[in-house]
Formats: structure tokens, sequence, C-alpha cells
């Protein structure tokens, strides 16, 4: 299991991470299983501050006039290591089982649709940061259709 070295390489963990779990969790929010849709809203409330939280850190890390300007360039390093591993997180889209959920109404939108959504989320913030998505040559997986994520050669 990798683990962060570094306190920057945290506040990337916790901005990718701590929001990668905000879009899963909500996915069960009307779950058809009645005791884990209750618990999942106050699964949510933690999840909004801690998702808060890494992405303060992490804006306040890559300001433009940090004193260490380096740290932008890390950032961007320990942000394509770890948005693989977030992206792996939500399960292989277009599997049966992730079918399976939905049909049988345990979550509300396939892997596919939440990975899309993850990702539109974290633009803003990515933007803030100077950060941008790598391509999809370089994250190794086999991405939905649709993401703002492009190949090397300029084609999604």
């Amino acid at each position: 299991v990798p683990v962060p070295g570094s306190w920057l390489e945290v506040a990337v963990c916790q901005f990718l991470f701590d929001r990668a779990a905000k879009f899963q969790i909500q996915e069960y929010r009307s779950s058809s299983y009645a005791p884990y849709a209750e618990i999942v809203g106050k699964i949510l409330t933690d999840e909004e501050s801690h998702s808060a939280a890494g992405e303060a850190t992490l804006r306040d890390l890559c300001q433009a006039d940090h004193p260490d300007p380096a740290l932008r360039a890390l950032a961007q390093a320990h942000f394509e290591r770890w948005l693989r591993t977030s992206l792996l997180s939500f399960g292989r889209p277009g599997t049966p089982s992730d079918r399976r959920a939905v049909e049988l109404g345990l979550k509300a939108r396939h892997a596919a649709d939440v990975i899309r959504a993850y990702l539109r989320d974290l633009q803003p913030a990515m933007e803030a940061c100077g950060l941008s998505f790598p391509s999809r040559d370089r994250l190794l997986l086999d991405l939905p259709d649709g993401v703002p994520i492009r190949a090397e050669n300029g084609h999604e």
C-alpha cells in the first residue's frame, strides 16, 4: 500500500481521497438498503469537512507567491501518482457488479458516471493550484468516455 512521504503529499491525498469518498458515499444516500442509506448522511457530513481541509491545504502550498515555487511541480507529480489510485477506488466501470448494484437500487449511478462527476468536480481546485490532469496513457487506466482526460495524441 503506498504511503505519502511529505506534508504536501498528504494534502494531495486528502484532496483526492476524501473527495472520492464523498462521491462514492453519495451514491448510497438513497440506497434500497435502508440501514445503509440512513447512516450515509452522517458520514457525508464528515467527508465534506475533510475534503475542504485537503483542498485548503493544497491551495496554500501551491500559491504562486509561496516561498518555495518548486512545490507546485512536486504537487503535480504527487497529483498524477495519487489520482490513479483515487480512480481505482470507484471500481471498474461497466462490470456486471456495477450494473447489478444500480439495478438493485443499492447505489444511484454507474461507476463511469460517478468518475465523470468526480473529475469535473476536481477541476476548479486543480486550476487554482496550477495542476492539470495527466494523459490517459500515463494513468494506465481504462477510463470511461466523456472524462476530461485526454490521450497523449490529444484524443479522449
